[in-house]
């Protein structure tokens, strides 16, 4: 971002829920293991960061649209790079690679979102840690895989006047109304040798703020602060981009009325 830099100004992404606070979590846990378990110290890992914005009460669907159909289609046809049982794996239908996930004692449906592989780098994993999992997916009520079986069979056919036109019957048919209460649920866990850590995000939202505009506007205004305190440099800044900053921006967002949990 040379001519931002050169005009002063500041460029910030990854500055909502996920992205955003997901990987403030796991800059947070990263820094918390290196120092206890040494960079250098060989090691082996698993990395998960799974986040999904659902119904606080289920419905049939498993879901309800908070944001545009096509965009949600459009993901599940994108497919998902990761890493399982310390190999590269790809899935090129992310829905397929569905399996159980228990946060918190509650048992949820979770997939692998896209490309994961680049934030090992990002989040500072040492090249002495071995991943044996590594991956960014999605959370989803249990039982949304078997819901929305007849969406999966549009998605593989492929047709896509045929899915833009699914896309719209879905909006009509599942929007989200004002009656509506909307929750999200965010968990990052990270296991290296016999360390572990993990940070649960879990709200529901109210007549007065959904939890998705709270998680996302916060972190927003949270990055708007610092823009003009001075306190990120002209250029390219990532939410999340030290260890230190991530601290924080979390206990910021604490204030702000974000809450999680830290194990």
């Amino acid at each position: 971002m040379p001519a931002a830099t050169g005009a002063g100004l500041v460029v910030l992404t990854e500055a909502g829920l996920d992205p955003g606070i997901d990987h403030l979590f796991a800059h947070s846990l990263v820094a918390r293991a290196r120092a206890e378990i040494g960079a250098d110290t060989a090691a082996s890992y698993r990395l998960t960061s799974y986040c999904g914005g659902v119904p606080a009460v289920p419905n049939d669907f498993r879901y309800r649209f908070s944001w545009a159909p096509a965009g949600v289609l459009g993901a599940l046809r994108s497919p998902a790079r990761y890493i399982e049982d310390g190999a590269q794996t790809v899935a090129d239908r992310p829905w397929e690679a569905t399996r159980e996930h228990v946060v918190d004692g509650e048992t949820f449906e979770a997939y692998p979102n896209r490309d994961s592989l680049p934030f090992m780098e990002q989040y500072g994993l040492p090249p002495a840690w071995k991943p044996q999992a590594f991956v960014r997916g999605t959370l989803r009520l249990a039982g949304w895989l078997r819901a929305w079986d007849a969406v999966f069979e549009e998605l593989k056919a492929g047709d896509d006047g045929r899915i833009a036109a699914l896309a719209q019957e879905l909006a009509a048919t599942y929007p989200t109304t004002e009656a509506d209460r909307d929750r999200v649920v965010l968990a990052v866990s990270l296991e290296v040798n016999q360390w572990s850590g993990g940070y649960l995000l879990d709200l529901t939202g109210d007549a007065e703020e959904s939890a998705m505009a709270r998680c996302v506007s916060r972190t927003l205004a949270l990055g708007v602060r610092h823009i003009l305190d001075g306190s990120l440099p002209p250029g390219l800044s990532r939410a999340a981009g030290t260890a230190a900053r991530s601290r924080e921006w979390l206990d910021e967002l604490a204030r702000d009325g974000v809450e999680f949990t830290l194990s």
